[in-house]
Formats: C-alpha cells, sequence, structure tokens
C-alpha cells in the first residue's frame, strides 16, 4: 500500500487531548475557586444544633449481612432538594424501600463498646430512626 494510500485510510487518533482535559490545574483550580458558595449550604454546614455522632446499620436483604457506617454529627446540603437535612435524615432518605431492605440510626453514645467493623453487624439499642423494611 502506497504511504498516501495509508494515510487516507488510517482513522484520527484518539490519543490527542480534548481542549478541557489539556487545561493546566491551577487553571482548573481558579476556574473553580472564582465560583460563589450559596450562602445557604455556607450556613447549612456551620449550622449548630446536632446532637452527636450516629451509627447507621443497613440490612440489604439477600444481597449481603448488615453493615454499620459511623457518620459524625452535623449538617448535609441536599443540593436537589435544597435543604439542610442532619445526619440522621440524611441516613434515613438513603433508603432504597425495598423488600427486605432497612435502615437503622442510634446514637454512638447509646451504643458503647459497638464495634463498626464487625460483620455481620450487630443489632443496634436504641434506634431513633429507621425506613424500608424493618419488620
Amino acid at each position: 500500500m502506497s504511504e498516501q494510500a495509508e494515510r487516507s485510510t488510517a482513522k484520527p487518533s484518539s490519543a490527542e487531548p480534548s481542549q478541557s482535559a489539556r487545561a493546566e490545574p491551577e487553571e482548573q483550580a481558579e476556574n473553580t475557586a472564582d465560583e460563589k458558595v450559596d450562602p445557604a449550604v455556607e450556613e447549612c454546614f456551620n449550622r449548630k444544633g446536632n446532637k452527636g455522632e450516629i451509627l447507621v446499620r443497613m440490612i440489604v436483604g439477600e444481597d449481603g449481612p448488615p453493615t454499620v457506617m459511623r457518620l459524625g454529627e452535623g449538617f448535609t446540603w441536599l443540593h436537589g432538594s435544597k435543604i439542610c437535612v442532619d445526619t440522621v435524615e440524611y441516613a434515613i432518605r438513603g433508603d432504597s424501600n425495598w423488600p427486605g431492605y432497612c435502615t437503622q440510626v442510634a446514637k454512638v453514645r447509646d451504643n458503647p463498646g459497638y464495634d463498626e467493623n464487625e460483620v455481620p453487624a450487630p443489632r443496634l439499642k436504641r434506634v431513633i430512626a429507621q425506613a424500608g423494611d424493618c419488620g
């Protein structure tokens, strides 16, 4: 095959980075630093009054054993809903509502010595909120 024929049948190279991928890290940082934070979001993150760390126990039906995660005190801004929620509400909103799936929340201080790394996760004492099929 001639050199000219090779050139005409060659596919364009996708190795060339796009214009946005070529931006230097400093340029990308400048672009995001100029964006204004919504005052409601900032107020949410600085809000006081959350009642402490929580344990969130998740039961996932037949898909695996119950697990637990520990969440710190604080508030979270839900960008889609544009509301500020505490960690309990945040955890409960994450439940799938599928049969056999359950989310339970308890305070860390009400579960002294609880090992959040144990699998399957033991039951929580003094559940303060739950959602889903907790039967």
